[in-house]
Formats: structure tokens, sequence, C-alpha cells
């Protein structure tokens, strides 16, 4: 027996046996509810399915059209990507394999014979039964079924009437030799994502809430194993402090305590159930239910997931490229949301503004300092309460004033706020809109807790549509002003219990914290973002805004377009490490790199830490260096901290964690050229971010692991030891910071010629990678571009890359200028190198040992002025021509790039050929 379901469309016509019918194409994108797809028609999730006992009788009703096959036990599914995927299901062997075309391995190998229902003697409605706690307090009385036999089931109802396109199976299971409740596995393809596995009871008893009332030995628990090859690297899951690689890891997929640490949580802030292994594949559990994934951590051969939930609907994503997994899981639950383009500019924020004077002095001292950054927000307090939602008239008399002098300047502003109304306890000033909130009933029903412990009182509850949109109202007063973005912070009081108990939250809508602990963040947010100014596309020179978030769930990348982490330590130290004084910590520096590395893959493309750190006091000069180099080079620069991180404050350092110097004249010039690198970069970053929009997304944005870049040696050691502190760049730049106080550091150079940024130094990776210790003094940011390739740059002398009307302020928005293109030479190259950007542009790159050739192929929507390309690691040119006639050279680089028309310069001490190139071919002869 062989039932082959093909996708074959952009439309998804899903073809069975003859029978058609039309599947929804993936396309717009939703904010997504609590255990719902968010932009996907998808008729086979659980809810979805009939009363299976009201004609499944446990051994097939012919009148039905239901047979059990006993003898062909199997199934067969193809999916078009256009590559050919296929999932085989082999009840016999108890396995389920995605499989491509003209591949002898399958990409992944499920163990369905090793798959699990956690069962316990009577459900309890007080109990948490969050799978974390199993390894060290279980349940009373849980009992785990194994998979007896899976038979296939043809025809298990008239299509016509139940329209369920793909392969069902009915799987047994006992434990301690008695029978445990039949299950169905349903699986369907889905067009350009890939396969969608249902698993869920056959009988009533365990559907839905696990209620107390009904059956025996209730199912609490599901788990789904899948085999860990040796050499597979696995990636996703969320934002992660250790290491963005999860193998040999038990990671929970929520927010936990872990009152070892002192943030007094595991830091699961983002935590999403996506799992993405180098051989191009991905598992996504299509719930909010509790969850935790030993990835070969228990048993080195094997990934188990375990769920807390009767009843799974999970999705097996499939990609020709493992880099391209997670573009499938934002098909299914919405595009990440772009910010306003100058919110990837750079940030500037203090832990607290004394006034509006200090905010508008900050802004003159930015540009006194020649600080290229687009934006500030300001923290509390500025309000006369938390969330009054206006500004402290006493501190700010003029606030449109100063928002209008700021957007001058080329800094647009945001604000931070959270989901409550301050009750006014202990003597603080009570929100203006508490009193309405409680009266109608607007909180979250909590357990009561929040009377004299949570800081803020309850949160709001976003489920309740009245309270959404009064919230919203208060919201819009801010943007109507000109605010135009928002640090989204706490909102994380929503959480499943503390150990075996639970902490019950209720909501409006009748869910409650077992969803809604990561449901929370998605009406929160929404309510949000909902209210920024809107873009005018994919080019707009304004609006868009940004919402900056510290917690996320899965599918609210359509709401929050950055990530924060929280409150690191402003030290060295790793998550998880203890210091003398036996304090244990979040991590500092090196736990900032790896969540920068790891959340991507994740479906958050743009990550920002603070530079510097939040917790333990400043940062030394060494250390603020170091996480700038590190900031300078993702997709989010935001400058702030629990005590400020102004560049040109030279304050007393007060860190016991990290002594060291302070802030000096170095300091300030390095930041200076490190926040000017990061605005430089908005093209190759802006490239990489429109690439996870559209109908057929890509990438995971800017930054991506190595083990994603290079697969196929995700299991070298060179690479494993590295990977928690390098990362790429789009696809071309090597970034390795310092991570410890030093001058010197180990880097693994992927395969290829990699050259340094700086002193155009050589490093070959060779065919397979290759590791060397280099000197990194503190003004060296270990910085790589691959020998060769194109990165693109605005011009040196940028400023802001939002509107501005204040004179000598240049502003990106205001004219994108001449664009630059670097690259390093290191011999005769087989083919062009060619780089295409967002709006269209593109050029291309080309030598043969004695000629360099240099195409602007085409003017973009906004880079229509032509381009500077700066090329290292050349001879002395013999001639330079443009369009077949010849062109002189000029005295400085810097005459060059403000030339409007073709000439060029050669430094023969930098070895640096800098070229101003129209639409067309500049063809370079060297000597």
């Amino acid at each position: 027996m062989r039932l082959l379901l093909a996708a074959l469309t952009a439309s998804a016509v899903v073809v069975v046996g003859g029978c058609a019918s039309p599947a929804a194409a993936p396309d717009a994108a939703a904010g997504g509810a609590p255990d719902a797809i968010a932009d996907v028609a998808v008729d086979a999730v659980p809810g979805d399915f009939p009363n299976w006992a009201t004609w499944w009788d446990g051994a097939g009703d012919p009148k039905a059209g239901i047979v059990v096959l006993k003898a062909q036990n199997a199934a067969a599914l193809g999916l078009g990507e256009p590559s050919i995927f296929q999932l085989a299901i082999d009840g016999a062997a108890k396995t389920m394999e995605l499989q491509r075309t003209g591949e002898s391995a399958p990409r992944v190998r499920f163990d369905l014979g090793r798959w699990q229902l956690g069962r316990v003697e009577a459900y309890d409605d007080k109990v948490n039964y969050n799978p974390s706690n199993l390894a060290t307090a279980p349940p009373d009385g849980v009992q785990w079924c194994a998979v007896d036999a899976i038979d296939h089931i043809e025809n298990p109802h008239p299509m016509g009437e139940q329209n369920q396109a793909g392969a069902f199976f009915r799987v047994k299971a006992s434990a301690e030799g008695k029978p445990c409740p039949d299950y169905l596995l349903f699986v369907r393809a889905q067009h350009g994502i890939g396969f969608q596995v249902v698993f869920r009871p056959l009988n009533l008893y365990t559907a839905g809430e696990f209620s107390a009332d009904k059956g025996e030995r209730p199912v609490v628990y599901v788990r789904q194993v899948i085999e860990a090859p040796a050499d597979e690297g696995y990636y996703g899951i969320g934002e992660m402090f250790d290491t963005p690689q999860h193998r040999g890891k038990v990671r929970a997929l929520q927010l936990e305590a872990d009152f070892n640490l002192d943030g007094s949580s595991n830091e699961g802030h983002v935590r999403i159930p996506l799992l993405v292994g180098t051989r191009g594949w991905g598992w996504f559990g299509q719930t909010f239910r509790a969850g935790v994934a030993d990835v070969a951590a228990s048993d080195p051969a094997r990934i188990a997931l375990t769920v807390q939930t009767s009843e799974l609907v999970a999705w097996i994503l499939a990609a020709d490229q493992a880099i391209d997994v997670t573009s499938r899981y934002w098909k299914l639950t919405g595009r990440p949301l772009l910010p306003a383009r100058w919110a990837v500019g750079g940030l500037l924020w203090r832990n607290e503004n004394k006034d509006q004077a200090e905010v508008l002095q900050d802004a003159a001292d930015l540009r006194k300092h020649d600080l290229a950054l687009s934006g500030m927000w300001i923290d509390r307090p500025y309000d006369v309460a938390v969330n009054d939602f206006g500004f402290d008239p006493a501190l700010y008399p003029n606030p449109k004033a100063m928002i209008d002098a700021l957007r001058a300047d080329g800094l647009r502003l945001g604000v931070w706020s959270t989901p409550y109304f301050d009750p006014g306890y202990a003597g603080k000033q009570k929100s203006k809109h508490f009193d309405k909130a409680k009266q109608n009933g607007w909180f979250v029903n909590g357990v009561g807790m929040w009377a004299t412990v949570l800081k803020w009182g309850p949160p709001v509850d976003f489920t309740n549509q009245a309270a959404r949109a009064f919230f919203q109202s208060l919201v819009k007063q801010y943007t109507d002003l000109g605010i135009e973005g928002f640090k989204l912070d706490y909102g994380e009081d929503i959480v499943l219990g503390i150990g075996p108990a639970r902490l019950p939250w209720n909501f409006a809508d009748g869910s409650d914290e077992r969803t809604m602990h990561q449901g929370y963040q998605h009406g929160y947010h929404e309510a949000y973002a909902s209210q920024l100014p809107k873009p005018a596309g994919r080019a707009a020179k304004t609006g868009g805004g940004w919402l900056l978030c510290r917690k996320s769930a899965w599918g609210d990348q359509v709401n929050a377009s950055l990530i924060w982490p929280g409150d690191l330590c402003a030290g060295w130290v790793k998550h998880g490490e203890c210091t003398t004084d036996g304090q244990c910590h979040a991590g500092g520096l090196p736990a900032s790199v790896a969540a920068a590395i790891s959340l991507p893959t994740a479906g958050f493309p743009l990550f920002g830490a603070d530079t510097g750190g939040y917790r333990h006091g400043r940062a030394p000069k060494q250390l603020f260096l170091r996480w700038l180099q590190h900031t300078a080079l993702t997709g989010v620069l935001q400058i702030g901290g629990g005590s400020d991180h102004n560049p040109w404050i030279s304050n007393k350092v007060n860190n016991k964690l990290a002594p060291g110097d302070p802030f000096d004249e170095e300091t300030l010039a390095l930041s200076r050229e490190l926040i000017r690198l990061h605005a430089r970069l908005f093209p190759l970053l802006w490239t990489e971010m429109a690439k996870t929009q559209g109908d057929d997304p890509r990438g995971v944005g800017p930054v991506r692991a190595l083990g994603l870049a290079y697969p196929k040696l995700s299991g070298d050691a060179g690479l494993r030891a590295r990977e928690a502190d390098q990362w790429l760049l789009g696809d071309h730049l090597l970034v390795a910071p310092v991570l410890t106080p030093g001058l010197e550091r180990e880097v693994w150079f992927p395969p290829g010629v990699w050259v340094d940024w700086i002193d155009a130094t050589v490093h070959d990776g060779g065919s397979t990678g290759k590791t060397e210790s280099i000197a990194a003094p503190l003004a060296k940011l270990p910085l790589y571009v691959r020998a060769g390739q194109l990165v693109p740059l605005l011009r040196p002398t940028i400023d802001t890359l939002a509107p501005a009307t204040t004179p000598g302020v240049e502003s990106f928005a205001n004219d994108p200028g001449v664009l630059w293109l670097r690259a390093a030479v290191t011999g005769p190259m087989v083919g062009p190198r060619s780089v295409q950007l967002y709006d269209g542009t593109a050029a291309e790159l080309s030598y043969t040992g004695k000629v360099l050739g240099l195409q602007w192929s085409q003017s973009g929507a906004e880079f229509a002025k032509g381009a500077v390309f700066e090329v290292t690691g050349l001879g002395e040119p013999a001639a330079v021509s443009a369009g077949g006639v010849s062109v002189a050279p000029l005295a400085t680089a810097e005459a060059v790039a403000a030339a409007p028309s073709a000439c060029w310069h050669y430094d023969p001490a930098s070895k640096r050929l800098s070229v101003r190139a129209v639409l067309g071919a500049t063809v370079v002869t060297l000597k």
C-alpha cells in the first residue's frame, strides 16, 4: 500500500488517490492565539477532528469505509519543495522518516516505537504537570505507556465528508501488561512547509482539558522520540545563554524558577518548541503547553520531546538547506515584523533619566561626540505613576517639544512600558487607571498573591476585549504624541507554578496559566504593536516603530520586532558560573553572545543586549568595549544598563563582579568607530531582514550560527568549541569578539580564505576549517571577511538612519548617498562574485590575477548614485577604465568618495584601491 500526497502548486492543490481538494496557501500573517496556527488555514488541528468514538469500534467498520491494514502497514507522503521530500511511515518497523529524493540517508527518523503516553491514576487540578518536574518530582502514580502496534487505516472516513487528505494510523499502547488508550496518528503534507503530524486519543475521555471525572488514568504527557546521529547539531528552542547548540542538554521549553541564579529564573524568556537539525529538518510543537527537550542528554543517540498534554499537533519542517528550516516555521506562524529601519541604527538609554533636560543633553552630546545612533528611549521613572500613559509635568514639562527636538537631530524616541496599572502599594503613586480597571474586572484573576507580592499589581487581561480596547487607547496617546517605540518589560507573572503546585491564573476567555504562561505575550505585545505607525513598505524611510520585548513566545514574532535578554550581568561570567562569594549568575558578555547566536534560529532575527550589561554596576572600560564589539556586529545595537554606559561619561567603576578602569578618551574614540560601523552595515542588515519576508522567506536574519552555515561540519571539534562565541553576519563576515579579560583568543576559521577587516591579514580555513590563536588588542575587533566577497556599506560619514533637519547631521533617510562596497582579494577567482540588496541594487566583482572587474550592474530604488568599491590586497594599477574610457587617479580616497563621476585612488601602504563607479563596468589592469 503506497499513499502519495503531493503538493503541486503555490495554491497547494492536494491530490490523494485521484481525489483533489484545495488547501489554503500560507500567506497572510496574524497574531495567533493559544494552540493555534497563525496564518495557515489548517483543517486537521485536534479540535477539528470528528468525534472518533461515534464511528470507530476499534476493529474496523466497512460501512464507514474503515479498513485496518495489517499486511501492508506503510504509507509514504510526498512534498514538492521544489526538491521532493517524502515522509515514510512504516508501522511494522515503528518508524517515520523524512526523506529527500536522491539522498540515501533520511534527513530525520522518528522512533515511533519509543513514543510514550504518560498517565496518572487520577487527574488533580491543583498539580503542576510541568514535564520539567518529572526528573526530580514526578506526579504520584505516573505510568508510561509504550507503543505496541501501529496499524495503517485505509479510508478512515468518507473523504467528501471529512476532507482529511492524508494518512491515518491507529497506535496501540500498553503499560505493565494492561492496554492504554488507542491513539490516532494522522499525517499530511503542507506545500512549502513540511508535514503536519497529529497525535491524539481515539477515545473521548482523554481528549481536551484533562477532565478528572472522565475515564481512568488520564493521559497528561505525550513523549515523542527522534534519533540523533552523532555528527548532527541541533539549534532553535529559543534564547539560550550557554550555547546555541543543544546536543547533550535538557532544555525546558518555558520560563521556570531557578533560585540558584541571581535572576531567580532559568532565564527562559524566549523558549520556542522548535528544534532544527543540521541535516535540514525541524520539529515544531504547535502548543503553548509546558514541555522539555532532552536533546541526546540522557541517551546520546536520541532526542526525547515531552509535552504536558494528551494530544499534540506537531510539524516536521523540510528545507533543502538547514539555514532555511526556520523560514518554514514562519510560513506557519507569521513572518517576523520588520521594525522601523532606523531602529537597527543604534539606540541609547539610561536606567533612569532625571528629566527632560537630561534627555536633550544626551542627544546633544551624542551629536557633539559624533556617535552615529538613530534613536533613544526613556526608561522609568518618567510618568507620575507606572502606566499612567503620560509624562510627569514636573520632570517633562513639554514632551512634544522634546520629541520634535530629538527628531531634528535624527533621533526617534521610545519609552519603557509594562502591562500593569500601579495599585499604589507601599506608598507608591497609584495609576489613575487602576480603579477603573479593577472595577471593570480587567485584570487577570490570579491566586491573590498579586496583592502582596507583585511589584505593580496584577497584569491586564488582554483576552477581555474591553480591557484590550481601553489599553490600546492609552498606547495611542503616546503614539499620537510622537512616541515610536516601546521597551516592553515584565509581563512574566503568568507562570506554571512552583515545583508540583499550580499557581492558577484565570482569563476572561476561559484560558489559564497552563497555556497563557506563553500565550499572554501575544495579547500584551499586540496591544502596543497595533498602535505603532505603519510603514509604507519595505523601503519606507519612516514608520514601523519598534517593540523591544523581554519575553516572547512562538508566533509572537509578528508583534515583537526586537528582543533583549533582560538583565544580564555586567561581567565576564558565563551562564550558571558561580563566583567566590557563592553567587551563581545568569551570565554576562559570554551569555549575551550565546543568546544572540541562538535566538534567530528560533524565529526572532533581531536581538540586542544592554551593551555593558545591567546587573552589578557599571562595566569597566575593557568589558564595555568588548561588549560593544559584540553588539555592533549584530542586528540591534542598544547602549545602556543598570549603571549608565554613555561612552563620554567617565564615572567611577562601581562593579565588584568585574573591576577595572573607568571610561576615558580611548573608550569614546573606539566607541565612535564601532557605532559608526554598525550604522554603515545597514545595507547588509536590512537585506538579510528583507529575506525573511514575502511568499518565500529564507534564512534566519543577519546573525547565523556556525553549525547552520556549515551543517556538514556541525560535528567538527573546532566548530563545536567556538559555536557559542563566533557567528556569521550575513554570508561573508565572521565575527569573533573577545569574551575574557585578555588580548588574544582562538578563532575557528571556516572553510575558505578569510581576511582581517582591520589589517588585511590572511587566514586560510582550508577545506574543513582551522583554529588559530590570534592577537586581539583592545582596539582590535576580530572581524574577518570572506576573500573576494562584496560587503555593502553606507558612506563613512553617516550620522543617522532616521530623517533629520539639523544642519550637519548626515541622514540616510534624507539621502541614501553613494553605496560603498568593500572586498579583499587574495588571488585569482573562478567566476564573478555578486551582491544584490533589498532595494534591487546589484554589483559584481571579478579578478583574474591581472585584471580586476568591478560592475555596477543595477541601480536600486534607493542606491541610485553609484558606488565606491574599496578593494584590498592588490598591487598598483597600471590603468583604470570605465565604459571603455580611461579614468584618471585622484590624490586621496576622500576625494574619490566625494567625486560625482568615475575616478580612483591607490594607497600602496595598505594596498587599498578605491574606485568610484557609475552604472556599467570598470576595468582595473594591474602592473
